[in-house]
């Protein structure tokens, strides 16, 4: 994506992008910790969510959100609100 582009592109609000973030990181968290449960299980309860932690957050901000936020501008992006007539300022307008 251009420099141009991602300057054109609005950012979604607050709230869509925490529930777009969560959409990322719950399917993609259960399946890191399915995958690698054998290989983990053995290990110290503190190294278990580093190690976890090391192979999400590249997934999820590498492959996951480009393509969730790229749905979202598609589908999910605000549309402007119609223009409204603008009240009559003028002096002794009623």
């Amino acid at each position: 994506m251009s420099r141009e582009h991602r300057d054109e592109v609005r950012r979604p609000s607050t709230g869509r992008q925490t529930l777009l973030v969560w959409i990322a990181v719950l399917p993609t968290l259960t399946a890191v910790q399915v995958a690698l449960g054998a290989v983990l299980e053995g290990l110290p309860a503190i190294v278990r969510p580093m190690i976890v932690a090391t192979v999400v957050v590249p997934i999820v901000m590498l492959l996951v959100m480009p393509r969730l936020l790229r749905l979202n501008e598609r589908f999910g992006a605000r549309r402007p609100a119609p223009n409204k007539p603008e009240p009559d300022s003028t002096p002794g307008a009623a």
